[in-house]
């Protein structure tokens, strides 16, 4: 009996503690039925429509975890449409010819493997399209939406889905005629689309399918049209880079879905694994036969003093590597108009702005004024 009493009197002892109080979780808030953070201590949580939290579970996997949740957002993550799908090979990050590593940290993983092909260049044009459903690819960060044609014998099309599309919405793409209708999900050319309007799906050249703002999330907005330059639309991307882009190429209303891809945290590496992630290794860590910062006794510095290459292939450090004729100005870089804010090497590693479409006007003025008075049989190259 008063081995029992002491036993007793132990556990009311532990149930009375301070720290066991502390570490006590509270079923009864909804807010706490979550994984735990420092110390035991449910970690505060404010619910995202779209996404959730993993089951109360104190695991590595869940203790941080964020996902999206599919059946809120009303997403489909069942098999592809078969017409539009392509079953991809195994990518290992070897070459196919010597079997040596090529692109490190990549390899296995089974659900990319199926790959959704998206009409970027929107190629049915001028025929209203009905929204199927809205599919999850795990090969993007946003979603795809699947689109019937009813007029065209019901063919089946996958989009870059916007924020806001839903199932039952209608879409319609032109290029050669004015639209009637400017509703989210809509393709046109941007002499069309309103100033200050939000778009993405943005073509570079008319016609070869769009190649700027296409991640989850982003969107870009059009500034003006003709004012900046006459025939070129000026935009401004969501790097903060101002661009010209001719006014025949196409653009989307709207934004791309599944904004807030940026909060979901997947909680473990082996989903990662799922995804053809591999561990990443640093190159301090290893021996100095791997890998050129390797080597040393203890913890140190990596390499002060110089750049550095691994395995004769790449350069650390900041080293330049591109050749002298490939960092002239290219063509395709005089349409910006404002640079974004880059880190560049400059006085005292001050952080500069470049502004490439300033320089190219200041040579064109010198280009003008060397052309005064002088005929051009004697002076070819004209600005």
């Amino acid at each position: 009996m008063q081995t029992r009493f002491l036993f007793c009197r132990k556990l009311n002892l532990l149930h009375d503690c301070s720290i066991a109080k502390r570490t006590k979780v509270d079923f009864s808030n909804p807010l706490n039925v979550v994984s735990k953070g420092p110390g035991g201590r449910p970690r505060p949580w404010t619910p995202i429509p779209g996404l959730k939290r993993p089951k109360y579970y104190d695991t590595g996997g869940t203790r941080n975890a964020i996902l999206p949740d599919f059946v809120q957002q009303g997403v489909y993550t069942g098999d592809p449409e078969p017409t539009l799908s392509v079953h991809l090979p195994r990518k290992s990050g070897r070459c196919k010819h010597t079997g040596k590593i090529v692109i490190r940290h990549k390899g296995g993983g089974g659900w990319r493997r199926i790959y959704r092909v998206v009409d970027f260049k929107r190629s049915i044009l001028n025929h209203e399209g009905i929204v199927e459903r809205i599919e999850y690819d795990p090969n993007r960060s946003g979603y795809v939406a699947l689109v019937r044609y009813p007029t065209l014998d019901d063919t089946l099309q996958y989009i870059l889905a916007p924020q806001g599309l839903a199932p039952g919405n209608k879409v319609v793409s032109v290029r050669h005629r004015e639209p009637k209708d400017f509703l989210i999900g809509c393709s046109m050319p941007l002499k069309w689309i309103p100033d200050r309007s939000e778009i993405f799906n943005i073509e570079l050249v008319p016609g070869a399918g769009a190649k700027f703002v296409r991640a989850a999330g982003t969107t870009a907005t059009l500034l003006n049209k003709g004012e900046t330059r006459a025939g070129y639309a000026h935009i401004k991307l969501p790097s903060k880079e101002t661009r010209l882009i001719p006014l025949d190429c196409c653009a989307t209303i709207g934004q791309v879905s599944n904004i807030f891809r940026k909060v979901i945290c997947w909680g473990k590496a082996g989903i990662r694994r799922k995804f053809g992630e591999r561990p990443e290794v640093r190159g301090i860590s290893m021996n100095p036969v791997n890998h050129a910062h390797g080597g040393g006794t203890g913890k140190k510095k990596a390499h002060w003093g110089g750049a550095v290459s691994w395995k004769g292939r790449y350069r650390a450090h900041g080293q330049k590597t591109k050749r002298e004729w490939r960092r002239r100005l290219p063509r395709f870089m005089q349409m910006v108009v404002e640079d974004r804010l880059r880190y560049v090497r400059g006085p005292r590693g001050r952080l500069r702005k470049r502004d490439c479409y300033k320089r190219w006007l200041a040579v064109q003025e010198r280009r003008k004024e060397k052309m005064v008075g002088v005929p051009d049989k004697k002076y070819w190259h004209h600005a």
